[in-house]
């Protein structure tokens, strides 16, 4: 009915729901799924999309939101909630709009799924904790927090098959610990690309730049097969490896 009163039309077949809206904006203040499947489309194809209390999927539960300027927030707790074998969608990973805004932490868990549609400039108010399997769609991140890769999972994620190992056991670093990159001892096969071109061609990650921030970059025992392509530049980093933490460039890469 909320939906309705916004002049968007539902649908249902084949088990999802797929919710049309006219216009190029909407805003909502909470989307909340916990079963079933859910796409929201716009009748033009482009526009934006602006979530004021935060997004939530759990249980076995897919929510598809368009390839479209995004900006979700949440004024306290996690911006973004994804658990169970919940899937989130935030957009397309082959499709590059202008910008995704997230004000608040993001956490996934479980055997979950999410994806980060492309777009010239994410920017990341807080942290970003990877407990399932994740795809990075291409541009720029920039978190005022932690990326933080704790137990992971095998499954299939935007049509790529996860396989991160996921053994148990919590992340010691990121926001625990103060760590600006983390991949902590549950996750494995995390592949990290620089951009190929741009402003910031080659450079996989810049900073902390401030010396007051001397977040460090965590690989802990059973961090397996990361994968870093790129320039890495953090003046007041350290680089921590660990126990049988590996890390190497992709194939006709460096780092």
């Amino acid at each position: 009915s909320n939906i309705q009163s916004l002049g968007c039309s539902g649908q249902y077949q084949n088990s999802k729901w797929t919710i049309t809206c006219p216009g190029e904006t909407l805003s909502l203040k909470r989307l909340r799924l916990d079963s079933g499947s859910a796409e929201i489309k716009f009748q033009s194809g482009s526009g934006s999309i602006s979530i004021s209390d935060g997004i939530f999927v759990a249980g076995a539960a897919e929510l598809i939101l368009p390839p479209v300027n995004l900006n979700i927030a949440r004024s306290s707790g996690l911006a973004v909630d994804v658990s169970g074998s919940g899937t989130l969608m935030l957009g397309r990973s082959d499709t590059v709009v202008s910008e995704i805004n997230i004000v608040g932490n993001v956490s996934t868990e479980g055997n979950s799924c999410i994806i980060f549609g492309a777009a010239t400039k994410h920017r990341i108010d807080g942290s970003v904790e990877i407990g399932g399997a994740a795809v990075f769609g291409r541009g720029i991140y920039a978190l005022s927090g932690a990326l933080d890769f704790t137990k992971g999972s095998n499954r299939t994620c935007d049509g790529i098959n996860i396989t991160a190992q996921g053994i148990g056991g919590e992340s010691g670093c990121g926001k625990a610990n103060g760590g600006a990159l983390c991949v902590g001892g549950g996750q494995a096969n995390i592949r990290l690309d620089a951009p190929a071109s741009g402003v910031f061609q080659d450079m996989l990650i810049v900073g902390p730049l401030n010396s007051g921030q001397d977040k460090d970059i965590i690989l802990e025992a059973g961090g397996n097969g990361t994968t870093l392509s790129g320039v890495i530049y953090a003046p007041n980093s350290e680089v921590n490896v660990s126990g049988n933490a590996t890390i190497r460039a992709s194939a006709g890469g460096c780092v």
